[in-house]
């Protein structure tokens, strides 16, 4: 009996199946092999993200002899409202720096700056039409104005971009790591305070994949246990010299990578303040006493290693305690020490530079107290940054 044909030509419906078998198996086969491409990219393109931004602290250090300082923040010692402040030289869990006897205000409740080191960094990494657009002497919320208002003579007298988004709702593309993603969806401002509401109505606020370690304690602890963009004078926008990089700009970290979600209401990866999760991390291993050099507790546990789904990041606008594969807990008005932790999507790790502009990946399973030595900046130990990186993953690690 003969086999009928499809069409004219001789093709046999076996045929046809066996082809429509043999591209199933190709597909199954091939599939992986075109995905790790994919995330190989999109991790190529992290880490050279990250290069670019640490090469843009450099060039501001070049400029300013001194580094960026983590947090331009507002001195509030000539207001009449108190405040209740932490320790000298720390934040307190609401954004209060205490310093002498004076008490500085990163959240942005009074009149002055509350900038993160990244918006000092945007002329030196190719954002300068972007940075002419802020005004520092006034708060990144009060760039968000609630209308246009027009002069006598018809002319605005409010400033913004040509299209008419506030210059910090704006996504920075050379800012996010492809392969971290939660950057769709900008911050509303919630759990702020200080004039944030008027953030959701006119964009929120924009976010990013890349933060610097402060302090290997908390994110507080930038003056008594500085990181490398730590150490800085409040109301400063520079902060120490690369000579003040007592280990050396090989052994002590600069950037690290940061996760954020695409819900309003969490504001890890803001890029233009300085919050926890946001710009700023840290280790939170505490020392043996604060009263002299930073020495790390050997006992002490409960630290932010990379990726830690055991550790809970200090975040403004949560108010649930897990979220996922990102950890958090929301910050109260009462008040709480800062803290987050290195975050990304790759397997086993995150990228992270050094202060001499060198980028690897930094493991997960790195112990706390390395990690800690990498951050402080005159701790006298001797921890290169090459010994704990690597090049990097190919792959990604859950949603």
């Amino acid at each position: 009996m003969k086999v009928r044909t499809l069409w004219p030509g001789g093709v046999t419906l076996i045929e046809v199946t066996m082809s429509f078998a043999i591209m199933s198996i190709a597909v199954v086969l091939f599939a992986p092999v075109l995905l790790d491409v994919r995330e190989n990219s999109r991790s190529n393109q992290c880490k050279a993200n990250m290069r670019n931004l640490t090469m843009g602290v450099l060039q501001f250090e070049g400029a300013n002899q001194a580094l960026p300082a983590a947090a331009f923040v507002n001195d509030v010692r000539a207001q009449t409202t108190p405040f209740v402040c932490a320790d000298v030289g720390m934040l307190s869990g609401f954004g209060v720096v205490s310093v002498t006897n004076g008490c500085f205000d990163i959240m942005g409740r009074n009149p002055g700056p509350n900038y993160s080191w990244i918006t000092s960094v945007l002329p030196f990494a190719g954002e300068e039409d972007l940075y002419d657009l802020i005004d520092f002497k006034i708060r990144v919320q009060d760039h968000f104005p609630p209308a246009r208002k027009f002069g006598s003579e018809g002319t605005t007298t409010n400033t913004l971009p040509v299209d008419n988004t506030p210059v910090f709702a704006r996504q920075i593309r050379a800012y996010v790591c492809p392969a971290d993603g939660g950057t769709k969806e900008n911050y509303d401002g919630s759990g702020s305070v200080g004039g944030m509401s008027i953030v959701a109505k006119r964009g929120g606020l924009a976010k990013t994949n890349y933060a610097t370690f402060t302090s290997p304690v908390h994110i507080d602890h930038f003056i008594d246990a500085p990181g490398a963009l730590g150490g800085f004078e409040v109301g400063s926008r520079t902060g120490q010299r690369l000579s003040q990089i007592a280990d050396g700009a090989s052994r002590t970290l600069l950037l690290s990578e940061v996760r954020a979600r695409d819900v309003a209401f969490d504001s890890r990866g803001v890029w233009a303040l300085a919050f926890p999760g946001s710009s700023v991390i840290s280790v939170d291993h505490h020392s043996i006493s604060l009263a002299g050099p930073y020495t790390p507790d050997p006992l002490w546990s409960d630290s932010a290693t990379p990726n830690a789904l055991d550790y809970a990041d200090l975040v403004i606008g949560l108010s649930s305690a897990e979220h996922g594969r990102m950890p958090g807990r929301g910050l109260s008005q009462g008040g709480g020490f800062l803290g987050a932790a290195a975050r990304s999507r790759h397997i086993g790790g995150v990228f992270v530079s050094a202060v001499d502009g060198q980028v690897g990946f930094m493991s997960n399973d790195i112990d706390s107290i390395t990690l800690a030595y990498l951050v402080h900046t005159r701790d006298g130990q001797d921890t290169d940054f090459d010994e704990w990186t690597s090049d990097g993953p190919a792959t990604l690690d859950g949603p």
